[in-house]
């Protein structure tokens, strides 16, 4: 934890972080009742387990992405899928299905995590309180996304899965053109230059 030395007020921000806080406030679809509590439960374990992982060694996520040899959307997208994948994947072998709902939200929280740590260690070329950043958010978020889908659809049921990823990925993109967070049409230019880069 040196670099969090240097910084302890972003170490405690991370630590103080409620779950179920993603970008933008809580996330809508694990506050309301339709959501069961054993699954509300697996969600906040999940971003749980995320948020001791990042805090206790920081230095693995930092390493992964301050890659000066690609955007900064595409090496926070891949790590938020690496430490996502292994968050579930030890689930998984305790026991523990990780619905593709929670890795869609908890994602977001993963990657909204990281570009926090990623800007306490001065790695990106712009600063938390500019567009560029809530750009490269929303982008990163948008990479890990595509690419567990492209992953999916190679394994066992890999169609189901990403259909349900996509009709989920559907409904947030909705949500915030409807409540004017994105203009219209940002999603669809953003999948154009994911694509190419994917």
């Amino acid at each position: 934890m040196e670099l969090f030395k240097e910084n302890d007020a972003t170490l405690k921000a991370l630590e103080a972080r409620p779950t179920g806080a993603g970008p933008g406030g809580p996330t809508p679809e694990f506050n309301e009742e339709a959501v069961s509590p054993e699954e509300q439960s697996i969600y906040d374990q999940f971003v749980l387990r995320a948020k001791e992982q990042l805090t206790k060694s920081p230095e693995a996520a930092i390493d992964s992405m301050n890659r000066k040899n690609m955007p900064v959307y595409e090496s926070v997208g891949r790590t938020g899928l690496m430490l996502a994948e292994e968050i579930a994947g030890a689930a998984k072998a305790r026991g523990t299905e990780i619905s593709a709902d929670i890795m869609f939200h908890g994602g977001q929280e993963i990657v909204e995590m990281l570009m926090e740590l990623g800007d306490s260690a001065g790695i990106f070329p712009f600063k938390q309180d500019s567009k560029e950043y809530d750009e490269a958010m929303t982008m990163a978020f948008y990479h890990g996304v595509q690419t567990a889908g492209n992953a999916a659809l190679q394994g066992e049921g890999g169609a189901a899965m990403t259909e349900e990823a996509g009709n989920i990925l559907a409904r947030e993109i909705a949500g915030e053109e409807e409540r004017g967070e994105v203009a219209p049409g940002f999603w669809e230019g953003l999948k154009g230059q994911v694509a190419t880069k994917v």
